[in-house]
């Protein structure tokens, strides 16, 4: 293992190690998430609505990649379990004679549908139980 091939796997555990954090938190502490890890903290409390056309914080949008392609790390890696019920040799090869695994395929489809829609699900979730638990006991 040269070192890039060990600079890539590290980077993959730090990946999945965010990811994996991000998402049980969001999870199981959801105001805690709010106040600390979800994308509306690290860009200072600012709502997706209100920079969505401006350039004035260049850092928000690769913030964004980066947290989305930890998830993404994660939710790969869980619907491997979910695909490894499909054989391997099942697929097609093209016309240049590379071989397209329908497990690959598959896997890749469900992680991308589950990343642009947990992310964002958890992370509202999040916020609205912040919200709610800032408001007074009277308005609960």
């Amino acid at each position: 293992m040269n070192a890039a091939q060990f600079g890539l796997a590290i980077l993959g555990w730090v990946f999945g190690a965010f990811g994996g954090i991000w998402i049980v938190s969001a999870i199981v502490s959801p105001i805690w998430f709010a106040n600390t890890l979800s994308f509306a903290r690290i860009t200072n409390g600012r709502r997706r609505l209100h920079y969505a056309h401006s350039i004035e914080r260049w850092w928000h949008y690769p913030v964004g990649l980066l947290m989305l392609c930890a998830i993404g790390r994660v939710l790969y890696c869980a619907t491997y379990a979910i695909t490894f019920i499909i054989p391997p040799n099942l697929g097609v090869a093209d016309d240049a004679g590379d071989w397209a695994s329908a497990r690959f395929s598959i896997q890749l489809l469900i992680t991308v549908l589950l990343t642009v829609t947990l992310a964002p699900c958890l992370e509202n979730r999040a916020l609205a139980d912040e919200e709610r638990h800032r408001q007074p006991d009277i308005a609960r």
